[in-house]
């Protein structure tokens, strides 16, 4: 296939892609959207979450456990009567020094 005619069947192909194109779009022009359900001109829409959803997501991801909580020391209660305490320089399962 020569230049010529290689060029010639891309402007082609690209002309019928434009006619598919614009052809589509008018046709999609005459199409109405469906009618709105009865009772929906009644309907208040708010943006973002209803207060009671609100207070439900809050109330649902409110970890009390983690509320004041000291980092520092591990969660895990020493051995009874070990009479050692952790403290925040010695992670609970590094070897002593």
């Amino acid at each position: 296939m020569t230049t010529k005619n290689r060029n010639l069947l891309l402007t082609c192909a690209s002309a019928a892609a434009l006619l598919t194109v614009f052809s589509a779009s008018a046709s999609a022009a005459g199409v109405a959207p469906p009618p709105l359900p009865p009772g929906s001109p009644m309907v208040k829409v708010e943006a973002g979450a209803s207060p009671v959803e609100a207070i439900r997501t809050e109330r649902a991801h409110k970890h009390g456990n983690l509320r004041n909580k000291d980092y520092m020391r591990p969660d895990v209660a020493p051995a009874p009567g070990s009479g050692t305490t952790s403290s925040p320089a010695t992670p609970p399962n590094s070897p002593s020094r």
